[in-house]
């Protein structure tokens, strides 16, 4: 039974462990550590690039927890009507003096396929303001994320992974 136990835990925990996401690309000295929440839909969050240059064929690694937003889904929160009041995304806030950070200037948050679609949000729009669109690689300012609501399935194995541990210690 024991060594039941301990292939149990061990396996349920090989499986909610994950690769280290390289982070390197993001800048989080500011006062949001980089990762400013949307006050319009509060699963939303704009990350901070170190570079101000986007490089469109990068896959961007992002914090666990959020997954990077597509055009789709960025259209399907913010819909295609401007919206003229609120927060803005990033402009003057967060240590941010306008649309510069550290000697940057800063404008596009870009989503996962924007080097197809070439969707952004603008830094000095406002939170619910519509996507827009250009292919220009200057001013990148970071990424659109959207957090993850944890699959029922990975919260099980975890669960199955705490309880056969304390079996074990039972023992």
């Amino acid at each position: 039974m024991k060594n039941f136990t301990f292939i149990l835990v061990f396996l349920c925990l090989c499986l909610a462990v994950q690769a280290v996401p390289d982070l390197s690309w993001m800048n989080t000295n500011d006062s949001f550590h980089g990762l400013r929440q949307s006050t319009y839909n509060s699963k939303v969050w704009f990350a901070v690039s170190q570079s101000n240059v986007w490089e469109p064929s990068r896959l961007y690694d992002v914090p666990d927890g959020y997954h990077w937003a597509t055009t789709a889904e960025g259209n399907a929160i913010f819909g295609t009507n401007g919206n003229y009041s609120g927060t803005y995304v990033y402009y003057n806030q967060g240590g941010w003096s306008g649309y510069n950070f550290q000697g940057l200037t800063r404008h596009y948050f870009r989503f996962s396929d924007s080097n197809v679609t070439n969707a952004y949000k603008h830094a000095g729009n406002y939170d619910e303001y519509q996507l827009q669109y250009t292919s220009s690689t200057s001013y990148f300012a970071g990424l659109v994320l959207i957090q993850n609501v944890p699959e029922p399935a990975t919260l099980f194995s975890i669960l199955l992974g705490i309880l056969g541990f304390l079996a074990y210690k039972k023992k």
